[in-house]
């Protein structure tokens, strides 16, 4: 299974390796599988 990083940067969507086409970096992305652990949290 080939990995989804999303760049926070710029926003794209990407697969593959953590390197996004639009940036030329991978700083700022995250990979999808983690996003909701570490951007989500209870409101309630």
């Amino acid at each position: 299974m080939t990995p989804r990083s999303n760049c926070v940067w710029c926003g794209d969507h990407y697969q593959g390796v953590k390197l996004c086409p639009r940036c030329q970096t991978g700083i700022y992305s995250i990979e999808e599988a983690n996003w909701q652990i570490n951007y989500c949290c209870r409101t309630g």
